[in-house]
């Protein structure tokens, strides 16, 4: 079973923005007071995930602001996290 599917399988009536080959990536999911839950991905995953596809450091963090981060503004937007210490597991 993926993550996503156990995501969609606890929270049956929430609609979720879900970033496609990134699932790696995902930490758990945000749950806050009049908001709807949403999936939390962990930032540092997503770029050493591009830089795996042969991206340098900096392509990376560019792709990941122009076509990421700045893409999934609505209701369900996704959270990236920043874990301090560089602690990534």
């Amino acid at each position: 079973m993926s993550i996503i599917t156990d995501i969609t399988d606890e929270h049956p009536d929430s609609v979720f923005t879900i970033i496609d080959g990134f699932d790696d990536a995902i930490e758990g999911i945000m749950e806050c007071a009049n908001m709807g839950p949403r999936i939390i991905y962990n930032k540092e995953k997503i770029i050493n995930m591009l830089i795996d596809m042969d991206m340098t450091h900096e392509e990376a963090m560019e792709y990941f602001y122009y076509n990421i981060f700045y893409v999934y503004i609505n209701d369900q937007s996704p959270v990236f996290i920043h874990k301090k210490g560089g602690s990534n597991e």
